[in-house]
Formats: C-alpha cells, sequence, structure tokens
C-alpha cells in the first residue's frame, strides 16, 4: 500500500504530495488542484478525523472560489478537521512586514472564509512568519502565508495542541509542525477559588471554621492569615470530595444505560433520581468552565461547555509565552531566558532616574479642592460603601495572590464581612498595607496578536 498522495503541478506552478510512516492509519479520501484530503485515526482514543493539506491560489478571484467549495464540501460532512497549510493570504495587516499596505476590505474574504467554517486558528510558537521574498533593505517583505485552522471539535479533543514554525533550508517559507499531544509541563499548581464550591453547603461549614481560628495581630493580618487558613482547609475539602464532575458525569450517564437494558423492577425511581444528579453535574461542569473562560455576557444555566472549553484552550494557546525576542533580535526559547527577558525589560522600563524640584513645578498649580471637598473625600468608608464595592465585582474575575476571587467574599459575607470591613477601614485610617497584602501578580497584555519584543503592556492585579 502506498503511503503518500500527489497532485501534480500546472507547469511549474501549484503541486502538493502528502506523506505518511507506514505504521499509521491514514487512508486517502478526496484530492482537487488545491488540496489533498486524508482520514487519520488516532492510535490511542480511536478518535478519527480530517487532515486537509491545502496550498491555495496566488490569484484573489481564484482563491475566493476555492474558499467557496472548501466552505460548501466542509459543510456536507460533520467530521472534524484541520485545515492546514500555504492560505496565500492574511487575517490582520500585523501579519505583513515591508512592501505596500494590505487594506482593510482586501483582508475581508479570508476573514469571511474562516467565520464560515467556524475554525479556531491554533496560532503558532516561533517566528511570527512564514514566508519572506528573499531581498534586502527596503525591499524585504515577510508575511505569515502558511497556519494551521482547526475545528471546535478537533480544538476540544486536543485542548493542548499547537503549532510551531520551523526555520527551512532551500525554501521561502517556514515548516509547520502540528503537535497534538505536546509533554506536560507540571510545575507547581497556583491555588484558585473554584465558583462550584458554593454550590455545596458543606463549604460554608468549612469557612466557617477556618475563620473562626484565632489571630494576633492587626485587623490587615489578622485577615490575611483567615484567607490562607480557608485556602488551605478547602483545598483539602475539595480533593476529599472530588469535583471532577465530567468523571461523574461519565459514571452517572453509565448507570442509566445499565438500567435501560435491564429494566429491572422500580427503575424508574431510580433512573428519575439519576437523572436529577445528571442535571446538578452538568451545571457543576458548565460552572467550572465558565469561570475558567471569564465570560462575563454569559449567564448561568446556559448549555454551553463544549464552547466554554473550546474557548478555554484557545485562551490558554492565545496566554501561552513559548518564546520572546530579545533587544539584539535574537529569539529566546528556554523558560529561564523567557523569564529574565520579561524582567529585565520590566526593570529598564520601571526604573526612577529620580526627581528634582518638584516644589518649583507644585506652586504654580492652582489649589481647586476646598476645605469642605477634602473633609468629603477623606471621611472613612462606611460598611455598605465597601460592601458595594466588593459586590460590584464580577464574581469570577479577580483573583489575587491568594487565588481567593470576589466571589469568595460575596459568597462567605456573613463569615468574612466584618473583618474585611475593619482591615479596609484600618488601611484609610492608618494610610499603611500588609505587605504580604499588597503581593502583586503582574499580567502581559498583548498589544498585538503576535507579539514578538516590547509589545505588550502589563497588568497589575492586586490581592485586595
Amino acid at each position: 500500500m502506498d503511503c503518500f498522495q500527489v497532485v501534480d503541478p500546472l507547469g511549474i506552478a501549484g503541486g502538493l504530495a502528502v506523506l505518511w510512516k507506514r505504521d499509521l492509519n491514514v487512508s486517502f479520501i478526496r484530492s482537487s488542484n488545491f488540496f489533498i484530503e486524508v482520514g487519520i485515526t488516532d492510535a490511542d482514543t480511536g478518535f478519527v478525523w480530517r487532515l486537509i493539506n491545502l496550498y491555495a491560489s496566488t490569484n484573489d478571484g481564484h482563491r475566493r472560489d476555492q474558499w467557496r467549495e472548501l466552505v460548501e464540501y466542509r459543510q456536507r460532512d460533520d467530521a472534524d478537521w484541520v485545515i492546514w497549510g500555504d492560505f496565500n493570504d492574511l487575517l490582520w495587516d500585523d501579519e505583513k512586514v515591508g512592501g505596500r499596505r494590505r487594506e482593510e476590505w482586501s483582508l475581508r474574504a479570508f476573514r469571511n472564509f474562516v467565520a464560515d467554517l467556524g475554525a479556531v486558528d491554533l496560532g503558532y510558537s516561533g517566528y511570527p512568519f512564514t514566508w519572506v521574498n528573499r531581498r534586502y533593505g527596503s525591499g524585504l517583505i515577510k508575511e505569515r502565508l502558511d497556519r494551521v485552522l482547526v475545528s471546535p471539535g478537533w480544538r476540544v479533543k486536543y485542548d493542548r495542541g499547537f503549532v510551531q514554525h520551523l526555520f527551512s533550508v532551500g525554501s521561502d517559507h517556514a515548516a509547520l509542525l502540528l503537535d497534538t499531544n505536546p509533554p506536560r509541563n507540571f510545575g507547581l499548581r497556583s491555588f484558585r477559588f473554584d465558583s462550584r464550591w458554593t454550590s455545596d453547603p458543606e463549604s460554608m461549614e468549612v469557612v466557617k471554621k477556618s475563620w473562626q481560628n484565632p489571630v494576633q495581630g492587626s485587623k490587615m493580618f489578622e485577615v490575611f492569615s483567615k484567607v490562607r487558613g480557608c485556602r488551605q482547609e478547602l483545598r483539602k475539602w475539595s480533593k476529599a470530595k472530588n469535583f471532577n464532575a465530567r468523571r461523574k458525569i461519565n459514571e452517572v450517564h453509565q448507570k442509566l444505560i445499565d438500567i435501560g437494558e435491564e429494566r429491572r423492577h422500580g427503575w424508574d425511581g431510580e433512573v428519575r433520581e439519576l437523572e436529577k444528579e445528571l442535571g446538578r453535574l452538568w451545571e457543576q461542569e458548565e460552572r467550572f468552565w465558565r469561570q475558567k473562560y471569564r465570560a462575563t455576557w454569559m449567564v448561568e444555566g446556559d448549555r454551553n461547555t463544549s464552547f466554554f472549553h473550546a474557548k478555554v484552550a484557545q485562551r490558554r494557546r492565545r496566554n501561552t509565552i513559548s518564546g520572546v525576542q530579545d533587544h539584539h533580535g535574537e529569539w529566546k526559547t528556554d523558560e529561564t531566558e523567557v523569564a529574565n527577558e520579561f524582567v529585565n525589560y520590566f526593570q529598564n522600563l520601571f526604573h526612577s532616574e529620580g526627581i528634582a524640584n518638584l516644589s518649583e513645578v507644585v506652586g504654580f498649580i492652582e489649589s481647586r479642592i476646598t476645605d469642605n471637598m477634602n473633609a468629603a473625600l477623606t471621611k472613612n468608608f462606611s460598611v455598605g460603601e465597601i460592601k458595594q464595592a466588593l459586590f460590584d465585582i464580577d464574581p469570577t474575575k479577580a483573583p489575587g495572590a491568594d487565588g481567593m476571587t470576589a466571589g469568595f467574599y460575596q459568597h462567605y459575607w456573613d463569615v468574612v464581612g466584618e473583618d474585611v470591613v475593619k482591615a479596609v477601614q484600618q488601611f484609610f485610617l492608618t494610610g499603611h498595607i500588609l505587605k504580604s497584602l499588597n503581593h502583586t501578580q503582574l499580567v502581559l497584555i498583548p498589544k498585538v496578536k503576535t507579539p514578538v519584543q516590547g509589545d505588550w503592556a502589563d497588568l497589575c492585579d492586586p490581592t485586595v
């Protein structure tokens, strides 16, 4: 049996070849003048998906016809798929450097093609551009013409899959490497308050018992210590409770299948109880993925678990930093080197050169705040104002360095509220804050879709 498939070129243009190892479960399905499709069966899971190897036309009109053909073809088949190769087009204007700038309207056809497919762009790690015209100076042009698009179902199945741009010798294109099962990085996992815990009445007792432990020190130190104690107790409690909703869903579903096959006496009452349990587990899983996706425009009760899962995988891929270019233009992929590059960048950015003659500048600024206004601005915050400020935060947002979201303080307010209010009032009264409460997390926000060097802003996420 041949382990390759070929589409002959037209003159010196086009041409495709797909080759695979003999021991892989790959089967030829279809080919055209611009793609070859094969079926792949995952030897570990049995999952079957389609791989479409594509070389799109350089002619805009022909390429639009190819987009229409692919969309119509995929709409007739419900199998999950990957489309990769040379698309000869761009999604965003920052995917090109040099030459004539692409107008917004010229990107519309390819964007519509991706949207009509419902495709997820897997992104990449490595150098941002996959094609270069091999010229120098002002004539140099670099573009990201090659990419990997996948169906949402494929993305859910291979949620850690990622793409690398590899340097190719003798070609003006970079090679693409798609890794469906990269090695896991089992680093230390930080604590995150799980919103599913609030649906279990036992969690209230765990928090109440932990919060009652006496602590000596200032009110801020007391709150900090009690939150730390709650975190430890909730971690132990959740581990014992096993909040793995997916595993429980599969167990309950299998029980329903077994009962349905046996039709034993009294099965209808047992089925109703299992169905009720299944509904509760679905709600838990949805809440878990909703928190991880952090979508504020979704409401609880929407059955969108697969949607959330795909979005979380996409967000995780987008937030993964696989490499960075240093100030010498060299690409760093080692984890330690990448971390050092960020540290050096922000240390230089926030380095102070000192302030001189500030009084001379301030002396020319006219005072606009009256004594009455100042008294109103500096008066103590009331219990209601502090509570309102906290409850205005989305419950799944703003986890500090301790991993506690606003939802923790909101749900257990009757237990923790009094101490939290006193700690906040103490800060505004004294102007001093506990150093451990002032720990922050620097979150890097990319300014562009493909940050390389200095293309990020930082967002300071305080604990309280």
